[in-house]
């Protein structure tokens, strides 16, 4: 290194000057406070002594004491956690870190994640996004929120067919904001796992989405990649995304330090054929994505708790994922759907060859709406149905 880019990174360290971002470096004796949930918060970064700061406790009540000065009237009230390299700090070793990350946390809203909706066009009601929010704390699963979501939009604007697919969830703020790729995934689970304490929903447009079969049977989904002007995207970013947002922080972020190189990732089209780098994935497209068995167990192991139990299918017995169960057959039902997606679909296509005007759910007296046929049959038969 050149004398004068040395000296700068010493008048850095030791006096504090700006970083190439423009903002202040914590002196050696100082350490830099960062609310995690800084995307909502919009708090800036705290630049303290860190000297009389002997323990964690003393971290929380100067961040209190920054963020509430005088108001704070009962601080009992407040949970400040504190994390340290993606992990909950604990001991002394934040005095050897210039930087800690803190999140603040209300009382009131240790009842899980709050939610909203980011968009122009589509919203939800108070009632809505309350019974959202019951979901997910029973334990519902992206792909039931998904189905959830986009039938409440349908019913609501009755001129356009929402996809499932079309339906992100986001986690703003906490240790892994961003999409939650894991159409399986307890989104519960994923909002303590992650330290989440608000999530978003978006509505993307159709076919802006890679789909992606991995090799544990569980299906992710890259939101709103890079298209460039034919709507592709390389099938090296795909194989970067799921490496960067998938594999390496299931836990939240990379505390674990796993190590996995990008080539040991294998893509393979869908007529089985492999993807290389150069390769160009079309939005909408799915793609299959293998890893090698030492990086398969521990991966599986780490997602295991995202996961909900397997559901068996009552026509033809087997073992179904959430995924592959509808959410629902109609719109009015309320019971749990025991059959899974391709018996309803094979039963929907009889259906339609003698009662296409009075279908019925199997389960109940319900009529099914065009909608709901739309959801349930596959492609061909949607067709015939609609014409």
């Amino acid at each position: 290194m050149p004398p004068g880019n040395r000296l700068a990174a010493w008048l850095r360290e030791h006096a504090g000057l700006p970083d190439a971002g423009g903002r202040r470096r914590p002196r050696r004796h100082e350490i830099e406070l960062v609310d995690l949930d800084d995307e909502w918060t919009h708090r800036a970064p705290l630049i303290v002594d860190k000297r009389p700061l002997t323990r964690l406790h003393d971290v929380r009540q100067r961040i209190l004491a920054a963020l509430l000065g005088e108001q704070a009237t009962e601080p009992a009230q407040f949970d400040v956690r504190l994390f340290l390299d993606g992990r909950l700090a604990s001991g002394r070793a934040f005095r050897r870190s210039e930087r800690l990350h803190y999140q603040v946390l209300l009382g009131s809203e240790a009842g899980g994640p709050s939610i909203d909706i980011k968009d122009e066009v589509y919203s939800l009601s108070l009632t809505q996004l309350a019974e959202i929010k019951r979901r997910i704390n029973a334990g519902s699963s992206v792909h039931d929120l998904q189905y959830l979501i986009s039938g409440m939009l349908n019913h609501a604007t009755r001129e356009t067919y929402l996809n499932p697919y079309q339906i992100e969830l986001r986690a703003v703020g906490g240790l892994r904001p961003g999409s939650i790729p894991g159409r399986d995934w307890h989104v519960g689970t994923v909002a303590s796992t992650w330290f989440c304490q608000k999530l978003c929903i978006r509505v993307r447009p159709r076919n802006q989405q890679i789909i992606i079969n991995a090799f544990n049977n569980q299906e992710y989904i890259f939101s709103r990649p890079k298209f460039d002007q034919k709507g592709t995207v390389s099938a090296k970013t795909v194989r970067n995304w799921f490496l960067r947002r998938v594999v390496l922080t299931i836990d939240g972020s990379n505390s674990q330090g796993w190590v996995v190189e990008r080539r040991l990732i294998i893509c393979r089209g869908v007529y089985g054929t492999d993807v290389h780098d150069w390769s160009r994935v079309h939005g909408g497209e799915t793609i299959y994505i293998t890893l090698p068995p030492n990086i398969t167990a521990w991966y599986t192991e780490a997602e295991a708790p995202f996961l909900p139990p397997l559901h068996p299918c009552v026509v033809c017995g087997d073992n179904k994922r959430p995924s592959e169960m509808p959410a629902r057959i109609t719109q009015a039902c309320e019971h749990e759907v025991e059959s899974c997606k391709a018996c309803v679909e094979e039963w929907v296509a009889s259906s339609l060859e003698v009662a296409w005007d009075r279908m019925r759910c199997p389960q109940c007296p319900n009529r099914l709406a065009f909608l709901d046929v739309a959801a349930l049959a596959d492609k061909a038969t949607f067709e015939r149905y609609e014409y």
